[in-house]
């Protein structure tokens, strides 16, 4: 929820110190936080303490034998917070999506002048060097009506672990108007309408059902089971066709034969016109 909070392991059960404040988004905060046997848990935003909490077990360190320091991942893998059904996404680990600069760690715990000070140290106005996040639909359109392909890029860290090369999406232009139909792999090549101004919309898709969830081309994150190919690109009408798979989160098909191992699939046909219609 972009709330700070400091959590230290104890003999009996975890402490927690949470800020009320939340982070915002594109913009530098400092963050502190303190431990001490004597004065508990103490969590600083920006210099001043936002929250305090004092634990009734004493703390226990890890074991540093068996337990290594981690910055910027979660340690186990968990289902994101907030999600519809308890088994409708798959437990990932958590990455720090963001800039961490100058982490430092003390042997003693600093007072609350001290952070002040250091907060006004290195208090800056400057924005961070973060790319803007705008869904890929593609150059702008060279006034002509037509289906390419091409790889579309979002930003560098979500891009890196897809193995996509030259030709992984399908874009379709329109000769009048800034306009796109967008068959994206980000979205599990799901077609989008998108306005000259990055409005995204989609009609749906089919969905299935198994005894683990939604079955639909939304769960296959990956584009395992997801395909598109352009048929025909003229003048008259561009004809694009999408095969996907009815899977859910781990992969597993809506209604699969148990004799011969085959799910559902879909195969959709879209037929765009120069008028910005599609069928």
């Amino acid at each position: 929820m972009g709330r700070p909070s400091l959590f230290v392991a104890t003999r009996g059960r975890n402490a927690i110190a949470m800020s009320d404040k939340t982070i915002p988004l594109n913009k530098w905060t400092h963050i502190a936080a303190t431990y001490s046997k004597e004065m508990g848990l103490s969590l600083y935003v920006d210099g001043v303490k936002m929250a305090s909490e004092k634990p009734m077990e004493a703390f226990q360190p890890a074991d540093t034998d068996v337990t290594t320091l981690l910055i910027g991942k979660s340690r186990t893998e968990t289902r994101p917070f907030g999600t519809i059904r308890p088994e409708g996404t798959e437990r990932s680990f958590t990455f720090f999506d963001g800039i961490i600069d100058e982490l430092k760690l003390h042997k003693v715990a600093l007072d609350d002048k001290t952070i002040a000070k250091a907060f006004k140290k290195d208090k800056t106005i400057e924005a961070p060097e973060l790319p803007e996040r705008i869904l890929p639909s593609g150059p702008k359109s060279p006034k002509i009506f037509r289906a390419v392909n091409t790889s579309l890029k979002y930003y560098e860290g979500w891009d890196a672990p897809w193995a996509i090369d030259k030709s992984a999406d399908i874009v379709v232009q329109f000769d009048e108007a800034d306009c796109k139909f967008v068959f994206w792999h980000g979205t599990s090549y799901i077609p989008n309408w998108v306005t000259e101004n990055n409005i995204w919309f989609n009609n749906g898709f089919i969905e299935g059902w198994n005894n683990h969830g939604s079955c639909d081309p939304m769960s296959d994150k990956k584009s395992k089971y997801s395909t598109v190919k352009i048929v025909e690109s003229t003048p008259a009408r561009v004809v694009v066709q999408w095969r996907y798979a009815l899977v859910d989160v781990v992969g597993t098909f809506a209604f699969e034969d148990p004799t011969t191992g085959w799910g559902d699939w879909t195969n959709e046909t879209f037929t765009i016109y120069p008028d910005m219609v599609g069928v």
